[in-house]
């Protein structure tokens, strides 16, 4: 067990994120409110997100590309899952 202080890991603050940075280098401007959750793919090409704003989104990580939207949910999305 290593204390705070001396973990070599850094926990961010509890946020809302409104983005999804993508390979620590870009973020893209994903929903207009908050995440709920995001399930990146096994090879790390693509991810899936949901939100406060009841849509679902497909992303291309390396471009930043949204490919699928998919929208009618009569409440927020919560959670999300590739298998």
């Amino acid at each position: 067990f290593l204390s705070p202080e001396s973990s070599p890991v850094k926990l961010a603050p509890p946020a809302t994120p409104t983005r999804v940075q993508a390979h620590d280098t870009r973020e893209i401007p994903a929903h207009e409110k908050e995440i709920l959750g995001v399930a990146i793919t096994a090879d790390g090409s693509e991810a899936v997100t949901c939100s406060v704003d009841g849509t679902v989104r497909l992303w291309e990580l390396d471009t930043g590309e949204q490919l699928v939207k998919l929208e009618g949910h009569s409440d927020w999305a919560w959670g999300v899952a590739i298998t």
